[in-house]
């Protein structure tokens, strides 16, 4: 809920203020306030409801004196502890005014090599061997990149290599423990595999103790003697699986239409038994969703499978911008998956708060939202003042090189925001400047009276067209809804629990790993 509650004058600024709060009921039905100016959660009554508003708006003595079903003393706890939080740390209200400019390029520069230079992704091949029918370069998503034949070379991986190293030389001054993801992106990147072999090699050689190798396969060709050139140089991989064969092969076909179930198993069954150090320590699953998606089947598959199924990393939805893809199914569809989804929310909380084993897929699907609301930033983790809100990074935080030696914002985006190229010098700080500027002016225009900033995961890659970014009043209603509705999961599960276990979904470096496969 957010109200627009009039002007205070800060120096010669106008400040205008919104209240940015987010109610919502548990299973027990208790209610909660959810803060977004602090970051905290409270428990909430009609009461405390009833104080912040009049407080908020002037008019405690004149409401107060028609409360006649509460007790004085209760009313006077209430607005001391509404008062107290409003005072002390700026509670309930965000205050604002104008944007302050996005630095200079030089001051990009600098901020990017010192503090949040991330991961470097290597676009290793632009091709595939399999023709997913829910692929980012197929023809449903119009506005990406086509499949091609395209490869990167040895001396454009190394160029690459050296540049972001070169970038994140203060960062690891400053920090030598600090460990940097060296992403193979493609297409399928195992078409490369003697490459990626290479280039590992090289960087490891180069800059040792620097580098964790991570990718996303889909399988087909980790054969055992590919995982050995992987598992002798520590690399994650984690393979695309959407479930038992009936959903796997629904979506996830060679270009004969084949599934692809039977091969990616049999390649996982034979390195599960050759290699099962590699197969418990470095491989995972991710998987992907629409909305024909069985996610009861596929849940139980995860969970009690006589196949290998590796613990599934994160649970994806197919893209829904910028495609004709969702144009296939039918409001019956929706219908369905929303009764299972809402099937396996209840599921895991109920797991969850008795202690019970869960499948990773429900944790990936349920649990990982949750963390993300246990981990959002608190008043101690500013954003960029310049780019306050929504989830999106400073250009240059994750480094994409495309096989052609252009950089993007990241692997995500479609390519009309590049914001340099290898062979003009690297990034262009003034370009990133510009690509912040564009996205502030287009997305951001409202969010200072949005309640749940904080948690907001919408970035370039959830919001580019063809050269402009973009947003609609329903893409944000769903940042709400499904941050109520995480919110409301986590403390229906304290309530029925308060000791439940939520350390592997909110452990940093194993949330940090995950981010390297985004």
């Amino acid at each position: 809920m957010s109200k627009v509650l009039g002007y205070r004058k800060q120096g010669s600024v106008k400040l205008l203020e919104h209240r940015v709060t987010l109610k919502f009921s548990v299973d027990s039905g208790n209610q909660y306030l959810y803060d977004d100016a602090t970051g905290m959660t409270f428990v909430w009554s009609d009461l405390r409801e009833r104080v912040l508003s009049a407080l908020l708006d002037g008019s405690l003595g004149e409401r107060r004196a028609t409360w006649n079903n509460y007790a004085p003393a209760d009313i006077d706890h209430e607005v001391l502890f509404i008062s107290r939080w409003r005072q002390k740390y700026g509670a309930f209200v965000r205050k604002v005014g104008p944007y302050p400019p996005v630095p200079p390029p030089a001051e990009l520069e600098a901020w990017i090599r010192k503090e949040i230079l991330m991961q470097l992704i290597l676009v290793v091949t632009e091709d595939c061997n399999l023709r997913c029918r829910y692929c980012a370069f197929s023809d449903h998503y119009p506005l990406n990149r086509d499949r091609t034949t395209k490869s990167m070379t040895f001396d454009i991986a190394r160029r690459a290599v050296d540049y972001f190293f070169e970038l994140a030389r203060p960062e690891i001054e400053r920090n030598p423990r600090r460990l940097f993801g060296v992403t193979f992106y493609g297409g399928e990147p195992l078409l490369e595999v003697d490459l990626i072999a290479r280039v590992i090699d090289y960087a490891r050689e180069r800059f040792p103790g620097l580098v964790i190798p991570v990718m996303t396969v889909n399988g087909t060709l980790l054969s055992p003697e590919v995982a050995k050139t992987l598992a002798d140089r520590d690399v994650h991989v984690s393979i695309s699986l959407d479930g038992p064969t009936a959903e796997h092969d629904r979506n996830r076909v060679f270009p004969s239409g084949q599934g692809s179930y039977e091969p990616v198993m049999r390649n996982l069954r034979r390195i599960r038994e050759e290699m099962p150090d590699f197969f418990a320590n470095y491989v995972t699953s991710v998987s992907t969703y629409d909305c024909r998606t069985d996610v009861e089947a596929v849940s139980e598959f995860f969970f009690s499978s006589p196949d290998p199924t590796p613990p599934v990393l994160f649970v994806s939805k197919v893209a829904t911008r910028n495609t004709d893809y969702y144009d296939a199914f039918g409001p019956e569809d929706l219908e369905k998956h929303i009764a299972q989804v809402r099937w396996l929310r209840q599921d895991y909380k109920q797991r969850v708060i008795e202690g019970d084993r869960y499948s990773t897929y429900a944790q990936s699907y349920v649990g990982l939202p949750i963390a993300t609301c246990l981990l959002r930033g608190r008043m101690a983790n500013p954003r960029p003042p310049f780019l306050p809100f929504t989830g999106a990074c400073i250009p240059g935080t994750k480094l994409c090189v495309t096989a052609e030696g252009q950089l993007d914002v990241c692997e995500r985006v479609n390519g009309s925001f590049p914001i340099g190229h290898l062979d003009s010098g690297g990034v262009d700080f003034g370009r990133v400047k510009q690509v912040i500027e564009n996205y502030r002016d287009s997305i951001c225009d409202k969010c200072h009276a949005c309640p749940v900033t904080r948690l907001c995961s919408m970035c370039y890659s959830t919001t580019e067209q063809e050269g402009v970014f973009a947003k609609t009043p329903e893409d944000c209603a769903e940042t709400v809804a499904i941050t109520r509705g995480s919110l409301a999961d986590y403390y229906s599960i304290k309530e029925g629990n308060p000791s439940a276990d939520f350390s592997y979904e909110t452990d940093r470096t194993y949330l940090e790993r995950r981010l390297m496969f985004l």
